[in-house]
C-alpha cells in the first residue's frame, strides 16, 4: 500500500478502490471481494496509526450539505474577493463545438480534473462505462448550449496481469501470460 501511494504521489489522494487496482496489476493479489474489504481495514488502520498520512486516501462514501454562512461582514468581503480573484471566462465559449471528458468511475475525477481544469476542459464520471445518465446529461448540455459536443472517454482496463491471476484464481483454462499493464485508454467520439 505505502509503495503505491510513493509511486503516485503527484495524484494524491486516492481512493481505496483505486489503490486495490494498483496492488491487483503489481502482486497478484486475488480480485475478491474479501481481498477489497481486507484493504479497506489496512487502509483504516494504517490512517488511525500514523503510518500513512490521513489525506493519502479519499473517501468518496461521505456525503455532506452545508449551509453558506459567515462569521461577520470582514468574512464575506474576503469571500467575495476570492471569487473575484478566481473569475475567468469560459474557455470554450464561442468554439463550434464543446469537449467533455468522461470516466467510468468518480475515483478517477479529481485526477483527470487536475489535468483538464486548465484548459477549461469539464470532467463527468458515468459510474460505469455505458452510463445511460451520463449519455443523457451530456445530450441535454449540448443542446441547451447549441454546439457539436465532443466527448473523451478515459478508461483503466484490468492488465493482462491482473486478468491472468483472475483467470487462474477462478479456475479458468484462458489464462493469458501476465504482460505490463496497458495505459489507460482514451477515445474521442463526437
Amino acid at each position: 500500500m505505502e509503495r503505491v501511494l510513493a509511486r503516485y504521489a503527484a495524484h494524491l489522494p486516492l481512493t481505496t478502490r483505486q489503490i486495490c487496482y494498483a496492488l491487483l496489476s503489481d502482486d497478484g493479489l486475488a480480485k475478491q471481494e474479501r481481498t477489497y474489504k481486507r484493504l479497506v481495514e489496512l487502509c483504516g488502520m494504517a490512517r488511525r496509526s500514523g503510518r500513512i498520512p490521513w489525506n493519502a486516501i479519499r473517501d468518496d462514501t461521505e456525503t455532506a450539505a452545508e449551509p453558506v454562512a459567515f462569521t461577520g461582514v470582514v468574512d464575506f468581503q474576503q469571500a467575495q474577493l476570492e471569487a473575484a480573484r478566481a473569475y475567468r471566462l469560459d474557455r470554450q465559449a464561442g468554439q463550434p463545438a464543446r469537449i467533455e471528458l468522461f470516466c467510468e468511475t468518480a475515483g478517477m475525477v479529481p485526477q483527470l480534473a487536475a489535468v483538464a481544469e486548465p484548459f477549461g476542459v469539464p470532467c463527468y464520471s458515468g459510474s460505469g462505462y455505458n452510463s445511460l445518465p451520463g449519455k443523457r446529461g451530456a445530450a441535454h448540455r449540448a443542446a441547451e448550449g447549441g454546439h457539436a459536443a465532443v466527448h473523451a472517454v478515459a478508461s483503466q482496463m484490468m492488465s493482462s496481469a491482473s486478468r491472468s491471476r483472475t483467470n487462474a484464481n477462478s479456475g479458468s483454462a484462458s489464462a493469458r501470460p501476465a504482460t505490463a499493464a496497458p495505459p489507460p485508454v482514451c477515445s474521442a467520439r463526437r
